[in-house]
């Protein structure tokens, strides 16, 4: 964390610096985006538990400090799931987690003739949902965690619009206890470390 708000506080000033000589370029944006996510999951037993490559979408907003370093945040919300037959039992299980993240990530950027590419650290704060069903059971239960990011992706410029994608390896995890049998009795860390990517429909102004 200390690499990642020193990076932080160093951008922010040197932004301040700089603006004051650029301000026709610096220009804000908002756009809704949507993508796929692959968390790992490494908790589960994967040859059991196949979990679905959960779409993702929201909306983000940027602010441009100068044409080098802009600001992105935003929120977004995403669904995973997987179900199990246990052979032994003659039963089938269902999980599924509901995420919704709130992300901030401070990037730099290079603008070429036609598009611009950009790259940096990021942070996101993560509300977890997760509900649990057997034949005989059912279970709710919530709680957050927070993920650092590493961000890359490129954006082109259409008049008042731009299209970019944007990729995203995340990296963290929770604890969960689900009191459901042998397996998930415990309190467990559950990887959400993975790839995200996503393209997203901009507005600039």
């Amino acid at each position: 964390m200390l690499p990642v708000a020193l990076f932080v506080l160093f951008t922010f000033f040197s932004a301040q610096e700089l603006s004051a000589n650029e301000n026709d370029e610096t220009r804000k944006a908002i756009g809704l985006t949507g993508g796929v996510y692959s968390p790992s999951f490494s908790f589960f037993d994967q040859s059991l538990w196949n979990f679905s490559h959960s779409s993702t979408y929201g909306a983000e907003f940027d602010y441009h400090f100068n044409r080098f370093v802009f600001l992105k945040t935003g929120v977004d919300f995403h669904t995973s799931e997987a179900s199990v037959f246990r052979p032994d039992l003659e039963w089938q299980e269902n999980i599924t987690f509901e995420f919704i993240p709130v992300h901030l990530s401070i990037l730099g950027k290079y603008n070429f003739d036609h598009f611009s590419v950009f790259a940096g650290p990021g942070f996101e704060f993560v509300s977890i949902s997760t509900t649990y069903t057997s034949p005989d059971e059912s279970q709710f239960k919530s709680g957050y965690t927070s993920l650092l990011s590493l961000n890359i992706g490129a954006q082109r410029d259409i008049g008042s619009f731009a299209v970019s994608l944007h990729s995203k390896y995340l990296m963290g995890e929770f604890r969960q206890r689900m009191d459901v049998g042998t397996n998930l009795s415990r309190n467990d860390e559950v990887s959400l470390s993975g790839l995200k990517i996503s393209a997203t429909v901009k507005y600039l102004f």
